[in-house]
């Protein structure tokens, strides 16, 4: 079994040859799938009336790739078909479709070790309006994207650990006002919590 050190000498590696193929792939820094269009990352752009966007009104899910391999990626979508399912949203591609379309965009970055954003949003219906009919079908919207890995804690800082502050005047939001099993992008409280244990920490050390 390989040590941490190895595991993270062969990503440095990989990473640094990523860099390279930055110079010659614009996908390489990142891609997205938008309207069943891939361009770069940073030049894809979404309608500023998704609901997604105006409301928070989507779900996502984030399977990771390393080395080359899809981290549980069937879970992933067992998941985000649950959260779909829990905000009546119908994406607008069949499972095998987002299963490929996916794979498709992770080959064509070259990002071997990627962090990757399923997204599912209502599209331009209001939740406010009419039920959708037979003469008014959904037309919900699918995002994916696919970037660099991000680490949660950096390699450098794994073998000692990181420091931990728990916020004063933060609370989570309670399960009863956001069902915690639905991948949401409520990230408010989160937000706050994260500036607070940051503006601590800064304190702290100053």
């Amino acid at each position: 079994m390989a040590t941490m050190q190895e595991i993270f000498k062969g990503f440095e590696e990989r990473q640094a040859r990523l860099v390279e193929d930055g110079l010659k792939n614009p996908l390489a820094h990142g891609a997205a799938l938008i309207e069943g269009q891939i361009t770069p990352l940073l030049d894809a752009k979404i309608p500023v009336l998704d609901q997604g966007f105006l409301h928070s009104d989507l779900t996502y899910d984030v399977p990771a790739v390393w080395d080359g391999n899809l981290f549980r990626f069937n879970d992933h979508l067992d998941r985000l078909e649950r959260s779909c399912a829990k905000l009546r949203l119908k994406p607008p591609m069949s499972r095998s479709e987002i299963e490929q379309a996916t794979i498709n965009l992770i080959s064509k970055s070259g990002i071997r070790d990627a962090y990757v954003q399923i997204i599912v949003t209502r599209g331009f219906r209001f939740v406010r309006e009419p039920l959708p009919t037979s003469d008014t079908p959904e037309n919900h919207f699918i995002y994916i994207l696919v970037m660099p890995y991000i680490w949660v804690m950096p390699p450098q800082m794994q073998p000692v650990g990181g420091e931990a502050v728990v916020t004063r005047t933060v609370r989570r939001i309670p399960p009863g006002a956001i069902d915690p099993t639905i991948k949401n992008l409520q990230w408010g409280d989160l937000i706050r919590g994260l500036l607070e244990a940051r503006i601590a920490a800064h304190n702290t050390h100053s």
